[in-house]
């Protein structure tokens, strides 16, 4: 193999070598991208449960509301005059 050659297929190596990290991540940043989208997973699951929570709070309290009303209107049925049925 001539020098010539030897120079040509190392060029094309180091351009395939350069090629292949600039097109592929080391492992290293694959595995900190990774951490970084479980970070932000983990982040998301932490909202989202505390919005729940505040919901299952806020359905709790409209259920007890919808009773103390229902209560009240059984309470105050007893008193309100019922219309008049007679025909016309």
């Amino acid at each position: 193999m001539s020098q010539l050659e030897y120079l040509l297929a190392t060029l094309i190596l180091a351009i395939v070598g350069h090629g292949i990290v600039v097109l592929y991540r080391s492992p290293k940043d694959l595995f900190r991208a990774i951490e970084a989208k479980i970070d932000e997973l983990e982040n998301n699951h932490t909202t989202l449960d505390r919005m729940l929570t505040r919901h299952d709070e806020v359905v709790k309290n409209l259920v007890g509301a919808i009773d103390r009303l229902t209560q009240r209107i059984d309470r105050l049925e007893p008193h309100i005059r019922q219309p008049n049925r007679r025909g016309g």
